[in-house]
């Protein structure tokens, strides 16, 4: 079965350099949704969806991009690459300004044939269709676009059967300094006691510790919503340790130990039914993790554990 629907890497690095993932929804087909995630047939939204940027993440200082004259926003990732995302319904132009004269560029995969067009210091092409591409420009960071076609499957934000975190008894702020692993957990709970349902999980970054998902709860996350892994070591429980890889070996502090490891999102054992979805990002922090918390753990690893469960 499928481990988790349609789940797009952004960045990670194997053992524990997990870094971030972002979700996106399976269904591409044209139908569309509101900034809110809410599909609504009837009332067709603007052909481009921007995604709002996450508090946590700092912007790119090297580009701008914008769709259709729709300023979308460049996530500032690792040393290769900064990354870009929203949906849309109809063709549109992407235009990539940097701080630089355009010398050399290219867009990716190259057997997709983009045609762009470079003015200055401004890269543009056209899209007619959700894509997932890779854009360089002379010697600066990649620039990963994943534009998506609009939701289908996004559901409403509160109603039956949905649980939403913000929403009383769970009262999550979105953006505060506070860790609200119970309370995430609570809501994960009480879906499965009501015989299965749907946490919602709104926009804003959101820090977690280590949840649990059970048979027959759906776990969604809006655009601009980010569950984070919390770095405060009170709030987490090393789940595994590895010391067969490499034996015990040499920490960046000097001593020696084993590797060791957070599983961030797990399932009951033989559970069934479950889901994670939508257009947000979980964010293991796997690379900031893995320098800053090895005084603690010895080598850190954050993973995500997907059983048969996932679908």
């Amino acid at each position: 079965m499928k481990a988790i629907k349609f789940i797009t890497v952004i960045s990670f690095v194997l053992l524990g350099m997990f870094a971030l993932f972002s979700c996106r929804s399976s269904n591409n087909s044209q139908q569309s949704s509101n900034n809110d995630g809410n599909t609504d047939n009837a009332d067709q939204p603007e052909s481009v969806i921007i995604y709002p940027a996450p508090s946590c993440y700092e912007l790119s200082e090297q580009a701008t991009l914008s769709v259709d004259g729709k300023e979308a926003y460049i996530i500032k990732n690792q040393e290769q690459y900064d990354y870009c995302s929203f949906a849309f319904r109809d063709p549109v132009t992407v235009s990539v300004k940097v701080n630089e004269e355009i010398k050399s560029w290219s867009v990716s995969p190259l057997a997709k044939g983009y045609e762009a067009k470079a003015e200055n210091d401004v890269l543009t092409f056209k899209m007619e269709k959700s894509e997932y591409l890779i854009v360089k420009i002379n010697d600066l960071r990649e620039i990963v676009i994943c534009a998506d076609a609009h939701e289908t499957d996004a559901p409403k934000a509160e109603g039956q059967g949905i649980f939403n975190i913000c929403s009383a008894p769970y009262s999550c702020v979105p953006d505060s300094a506070e860790v609200v692993t119970e309370r995430i957990q609570q809501a994960i709970d009480d879906a499965s006691s009501a015989g299965g349902g749907t946490v919602y999980v709104p926009a804003g970054v959101f820090l977690t510790g280590c949840i649990n998902l059970h048979s027959n709860v759906n776990l969604y996350l809006a655009p601009g919503s980010v569950l984070r892994l919390t770095d405060n070591v009170k709030k987490l429980t090393s789940t595994w340790n590895k010391s067969s890889i490499n034996g015990y070996t040499t920490l960046p502090t000097g001593g020696k130990g084993p590797w060791k490891g957070v599983t961030m999102i797990t399932c009951d054992e033989n559970s069934e039914n479950i889901k994670i979805f939508g257009r947000g990002t979980v964010d293991g922090r796997g690379v900031y993790m893995c320098k800053c918390l090895c005084n603690t753990f010895g080598r850190f690893a954050v993973n995500v554990c997907c059983f048969k469960a996932f679908r």
